[in-house]
This record gives C-alpha cells, structure tokens and sequence, in this order.
C-alpha cells in the first residue's frame, strides 16, 4: 500500500520475531525491522507502546501514526489482507462522514425539539417531583 510502512518490532533472539521476519522477506514484503532490545530504540518501543514482541504494525509515512496493529505470528499475506480490510472501512467511513457533513443542517428545527424535550421532565424525574 501506497504512503504506509510496515515495522516489525523484534529480537535477534526470538524465534518468532525470525520467523516473521523469514515470512515477510519471503513473499518479498517490504518491512522496516527494529529491534526492541536496543537501547537507541528504547524511546520509539515507547512511543508505540510496544510491550510485547512480535510487534508489528503499519504506521503512515507522512504522520508516523498507527492504523492497524498485530502482536505475535502472523502470516504476511494475512496481516496485508487485513491493513486493506481496515484501510476500506475507513474509506468508507470518510465518505460516510463527508456525506454526512454536506448535509443542510436546519438549527431551528434543532433548537425546537430541544426544547421540547426540555419541558417534558423524564419517568423517573416526574416520580421525583410528585408531591407526597
């Protein structure tokens, strides 16, 4: 996918952390590895709060921010099928959104059924306010 990175959070001592990295390099998926046992990348793990390893994600290369994250084994090909399958829905959501946006807003229909509703005191607070 255009514009996103790949970073696969690891070890050189895990054998998961190679077998992912073996995966990935495999099916010639382009990936940035970091290790997370290096003090110089101690405040990165941090920042993405990487706590468990493998530690893979896909981050948007023009903010650095996260969108779809998987911690452990995961096939390649899945965790791409499954950043598409994230990527669609918040396309969708967008558009949904934009659309949404677009829309004529009619404030003082708004206000009016505010207000109605504002004069009309709920079940519970009609008990409350009952005299006894």
């Amino acid at each position: 996918m255009d514009g996103v990175t790949i970073q696969i959070f690891g070890s050189k001592n895990c054998e998961e952390c190679s077998s992912v990295i073996k995966a990935f390099e495999h099916h010639s998926i382009h990936f940035e590895f970091i290790d997370a046992d290096a003090p110089e990348n101690e405040k990165l793990c941090d920042s993405y709060n990487v706590d468990q390893l493998p530690h893979i994600q896909a981050v948007y290369n023009d903010n650095k921010k996260v969108f779809h994250t998987y911690i452990g084994y995961i096939s390649p090909l899945v965790f791409v099928e499954k950043m598409k399958e994230h990527s669609s829905l918040l396309e969708e959501f967008f558009k949904v959104n934009k659309a949404i946006a677009q829309q004529k807003v009619d404030m003082a229909q708004i206000k009016k059924v505010a207000n109605e509703s504002a004069s009309r005191p709920c079940g519970t607070c009609a008990k409350k306010n009952r005299p006894k």
